[in-house]
């Protein structure tokens, strides 16, 4: 009696477990792609998936562009502050005729490769100290290393208490850590691409009067302060975050931050993220499993019949 009943549930049994293994959703979100070609991007546009869980994170629109004008002399946002010392305004010169066009060109982020929604920090809550945005993956394909990229946007009057207020881990280990100044123009490293540095991006924005000995001479002696510009980095090259040795079949990356306000007063945002595989083994597809099977099979089977 032939055996080929028995041999098909062999290998039914093989790609019924092929595909198990495949099922997104099955313990966790699966690493995304097929063949030798595994990437993740996320831009924030949409609503984030399972693979993602924020705290101390939350996506909103990019900031609309930088400030135009100053509006009047004074204390605050869009105001040009009295001269330090001597406390002189416009009056020294006979007065300004309000608004002012901005000191510092006005810029956007999206002239720069953002668009849409990004990644940013609210305020750090008082008892946890940090916020952490975590993504995770299973089921990674044999592989051996990790590639990450992303656009990162930092600015405003980052406080110089939030010591480390970046930290980027993979797999719990730490990878790479940060310490902005305010402006967020103090970062460098080898492929790291300065976009903008201490710019005009956003509407926080404060001008002061020249601190001549008589004060400013005319409406166009000011200046804008230097902890309330913006700064924008390309990390897609960065050598860190480059051939990452890697090899698990699980991937656990965490951004976090340790700012204590909200983005209105000191930001760090995350753009266009992407995750990428290298030195990916392909898995073989159902179709060669069932051609693997069946070829054993007839093998097997022209055996017997010539004994």
């Amino acid at each position: 009696m032939s055996k080929l009943p028995s041999v098909l549930r062999d290998v039914f049994i093989v790609v019924a477990t092929f595909f198990w293994a495949s099922v997104p959703g099955h313990g966790a979100i699966q690493f995304p792609g097929s063949g030798t070609n595994y990437s993740y991007s996320q831009n924030f546009d949409s609503a984030l998936g399972a693979e993602w869980t924020l705290d101390g994170w939350q996506t909103v629109g990019i900031f609309s562009g930088g400030a135009t004008q100053v509006t009047a002399t004074g204390t605050g946002n869009l105001l040009v502050q009295p001269s330090s010392p001597g406390n002189f305004t416009d009056t020294a010169f006979g007065g300004a005729t309000f608004p002012l066009p901005a000191i510092k060109t006005p810029d956007s982020f999206t002239n720069h490769g953002a668009s849409g929604l990004w990644l940013i920090n609210l305020a750090r809550s008082s008892g946890s100290g940090t916020g952490t945005a975590t993504l995770s993956f299973t089921n990674l394909p044999a592989h051996t290393s990790i590639d990450i990229d992303f656009l990162l946007a930092a600015g405003d009057s980052i406080d110089a208490t939030d010591y480390t207020n970046i930290t980027l881990r993979v797999d719990g280990a730490t990878l790479w850590q940060f310490q902005f100044s305010a402006s967020g123009n103090n970062l460098s490293g080898p492929g790291i691409v300065k976009l903008v540095g201490n710019g005009n991006l956003d509407n926080y924005y404060r001008e002061q009067w020249a601190n001549n000995t008589a004060g400013p001479t005319n409406a166009n002696d000011r200046f804008a302060q230097s902890w309330i510009g913006d700064s924008f980095y390309n990390m897609d090259g960065f050598s860190n975050f480059t051939a990452i040795p890697h090899t698990s079949d699980t991937l656990t990356i965490e951004i976090i931050h340790n700012l204590s306000s909200a983005y209105t007063d000191e930001y760090l945002a995350i753009e266009n993220l992407g995750v990428t595989l290298n030195g990916v083994i392909p898995e073989p597809s159902a179709l060669s499993l069932i051609g693997l099977g069946v070829a054993s099979w007839a093998v097997g089977h022209l055996r017997r019949r010539r004994n």
